[in-house]
């Protein structure tokens, strides 16, 4: 769900399939790194399962999404604090 909501979102902004496949791609490899034990697809699922819930009452869905989709993209798995 969490790959063809991210195409569907992108392809209001781009019609550019090999970009969107791609940075598909890089949200994939980065929440799947190994070395991460919190910030993972499965979060993100998660996160977006909650948000759908609220989807109503948010003004602008697809900043909602973009956030979701990147807020953890960068991340420092040797931090003490998991963020």
């Amino acid at each position: 769900m969490l790959k063809q909501t991210f195409i569907d979102l992108l392809t209001k902004y781009s019609n550019n399939q090999e970009l969107i496949t791609e940075l598909w791609a890089e949200i994939e490899r980065n929440y799947s790194d190994k070395k991460r034990h919190y910030h993972t697809l499965n979060h993100l699922e998660n996160l977006w399962q909650q948000l759908t819930e609220i989807k109503p009452q948010l003004a602008n869905w697809d900043v909602v999404l973009f956030s979701l989709y990147y807020h953890d993209v960068i991340y420092n798995s040797l931090k003490s604090d998991n963020e």
